[in-house]
């Protein structure tokens, strides 16, 4: 009753269960009841191939679907930065505590393909003028917004991104069509979604918002936090511990230290970060529910690692902090 794997079957369709998503809210999961149904759709698709509802089964089918992540991170990060950093940063991400903890243990690494291919295809529709990855995009973003709310802060990446790119002409025109393109292509979807389905996506936002609102209120009469405005130091600090100590630390050392050709760009990573953090509103459970963060720490820390390690002409670098990264993950 308290997780994702329960909803499925309600509604009996997987149509009537987005149609009815609204009025089965009373219904729902403890968790599903503060989300869009995303979630519980994309566990219920993967029990139709997988031919079972057990939630050992979807746990190992979860994992190895939020693992598909790593491919579109790699193909991103090889646009950005090369293939030597790519392959860096694919390594790193795989062995955050976070990652390593919570693919485990969470539905939430589900996020992570979604989030890794909007990403890939914004930075691409830019950057090769693509109207048709400008409409990837937008897709994307709509799907996500269908499996989180919260992952509708990353829009933060891409008003910064596109403010960067419009200081050089060349490239203003590339951004002002990526920019109509992705918002067109995100209203049509969820325009389809509303004509197929009859899921009002506002009426959900008012439903969860206000579930949420409920579940503190009585979560502080059973067991009393510090207010919701201390986490606002609080999460950060936690996705920095569950980055994985020298992650964060090399993350730090790039922005602090940047190099001249990506110094504009990790400043955009950082200010993305700056924006996410408030508008996360859980007092606690960022290092799983939040791991949208992540890529904005891992990639500015797997460029100034593989830069460490061209610099010493060894895998030392390299290899200290994979050790580091495994045994924090163990003593965890």
């Amino acid at each position: 009753q308290y997780e994702y794997i329960d909803d499925i079957g309600k509604g009996l369709t997987l149509l009537g269960f987005l149609r009815d998503y609204n009025h089965l809210h009373p219904l729902l999961s403890m968790h599903a009841k503060v989300h869009p149904p995303g979630q519980v759709v994309m566990l219920w698709t993967m029990s139709s191939f997988l031919f079972s509802r057990d939630p050992l089964t979807l746990s190992l089918g979860t994992m190895a679907v939020g693992s598909l992540g790593i491919l579109p991170l790699f193909a991103w990060v090889r646009d950005m930065a090369g293939q030597r950093v790519a392959l860096t940063c694919c390594a790193l991400y795989a062995l955050m505590p976070s990652i390593v903890l919570f693919t485990a243990t969470s539905a939430d690494i589900l996020f992570m393909p979604l989030v890794f291919l909007t990403l890939l295809f914004f930075w691409r529709a830019i950057h090769r003028n693509s109207i048709a990855y400008a409409a990837g995009a937008g897709v994307m973003f709509a799907l996500m917004s269908l499996s989180s709310f919260s992952l509708l802060t990353i829009g933060a990446f891409f008003a910064f991104a596109g403010l960067w790119r419009m200081t050089d002409a060349a490239m203003r025109p590339a951004v002002l069509r990526t920019a109509v393109v992705m918002l067109a292509s995100f209203l049509l979807f969820h325009g389809a979604v509303r004509l197929l389905t009859g899921f009002d996506i506002v009426e959900c936002f008012r439903l969860s918002h206000a579930q949420f609102l409920e579940d503190q209120i009585r979560l502080d009469l059973v067991q009393p936090r510090y207010p919701a405005w201390t986490f606002k130091f609080f999460n950060p600090l936690a996705w920095a511990f569950f980055a994985g100590i020298p992650t964060t630390v090399l993350f730090l050392w790039r922005l602090f230290k940047p190099d001249a050709q990506s110094k504009t760009l990790f400043a955009v990573f950082a200010l993305t970060l700056v924006v996410i953090a408030p508008l996360y509103l859980a007092r606690g459970e960022g290092e799983r529910s939040a791991m949208y963060v992540l890529p904005f720490i891992v990639i500015p820390a797997a460029h100034v690692l593989d830069e460490l390690g061209q610099r010493a002409r060894s895998l030392q670098p390299l290899a200290m902090t994979f050790v580091f990264l495994l045994a924090q993950s163990w003593l965890i």
